[in-house]
């Protein structure tokens, strides 16, 4: 499984969450290599929106080619004024709000609750 991030930002928070990006898209991708959550999802493609305006989530599972695409909304201002660990928490919060709203009986053969487990218990505390 590949975890992708991407971003819908405002300019100004542009260094800030590029740098969280790529902590934790090449952490968490570290991370589903070594674990066997199943084959029923071959990429998660994660969208941020932190910015100003009224743009929504959503969520949706292309069984065919194996890909959960979400768009997750976090706090502009929240996100503008948070820490660098704030930060990598508020993105790991929204992944792993992504994956609680999985349903089963969508994705059979995926260990939803070994992945969230996993990310949750992980420390991501940086020196």
């Amino acid at each position: 499984m590949i975890l992708w991030i991407s971003g819908i930002i405002e300019a100004e928070i542009n260094a800030s969450f590029f740098e969280t990006m790529k902590f934790v898209q090449s952490k968490l991708n570290f991370i589903a290599t070594n674990i066997d959550s199943g084959n029923a999802i071959q990429k998660i493609r994660i969208v941020f929106v932190i910015n100003q305006d009224e743009t929504s989530e959503y969520q949706k599972f292309i069984k065919k080619d194996k890909i959960l695409d979400a768009r997750v909304r976090i706090n502009y201002d929240e996100f503008k004024a948070a820490s660098r660990n704030e930060r990598i928490e508020m993105f790991i919060k929204s992944i792993i709000k992504v994956l609680n709203k999985i349903k089963f009986s969508e994705l059979e053969g995926f260990s939803k609750n070994l992945l969230v487990n996993t990310i949750s218990n992980i420390s991501f505390d940086v020196v």
